[in-house]
């Protein structure tokens, strides 16, 4: 289905903001969840904590990183074509896409994927997945988590507020409900 296509069946019953709010809801729901897994971590004073506890937070770090991605495909389909090229331009969605691509499980059976399946994790940057499997220096979830936020306010998507109660920005709003033009 084109862009135009997809834009069109978005915003009869205004599916597109409808989808895109469903998806930040649940972004702010995994950001919750994995705060709390790290705080179970630093009070087992185990370190990584059980194998159970460690499953959980890697299976909710990975689903950061593909509902980020989703909703930065939903987005993109209400920007303008200079918006959105300045978007993928952005480093922040580099960053996003790449390690949903690369490094999220389903990437094991890619060409370029990577099957190993540990994770390194710090109260300072918090989950990494895959850590040391590519040789890329990785920040950790914290930093991406701030960095997804800060790029969806830097390109006027989101207004400045908190990821548990995100403001879709006017403009955008006016787009997603089809009362303005692209």
């Amino acid at each position: 289905m084109d862009v135009q296509a997809q834009r069109k069946r978005l915003i009869e019953g205004n599916r597109g903001i409808t989808a895109f709010m469903k998806l930040l809801r649940q972004l702010a729901i995994i950001d919750e969840r994995i705060h709390g897994h790290m705080e179970r971590m630093s009070l087992s004073g185990h370190g990584l904590g059980s194998d159970n506890l460690s499953d959980v937070l890697v299976l909710d770090t990975e689903t950061f990183y593909t509902v980020a991605q989703d909703a930065l495909d939903v987005a993109g389909l209400f920007l303008t074509q200079t918006e959105l090229k300045a978007l993928r331009r952005d480093p922040a969605f580099k960053m996003i896409c790449n390690i949903r691509s690369h490094r999220v499980r389903h990437a094991y059976n890619k060409p370029d994927g990577n099957p190993y399946s540990g994770y390194g994790y710090g109260p300072a940057y918090g989950p990494i997945l895959k850590a040391g499997s590519d040789g890329v220096k990785d920040e950790g979830y914290l930093q991406h988590s701030a960095a997804f936020w800060s790029l969806l306010e830097r390109h006027g998507i989101l207004l400045p507020t908190s990821p548990s109660q995100p403001i879709v920005a006017p403009d955008l709003m006016e787009r997603f409900i089809g009362r303005a033009p692209f």
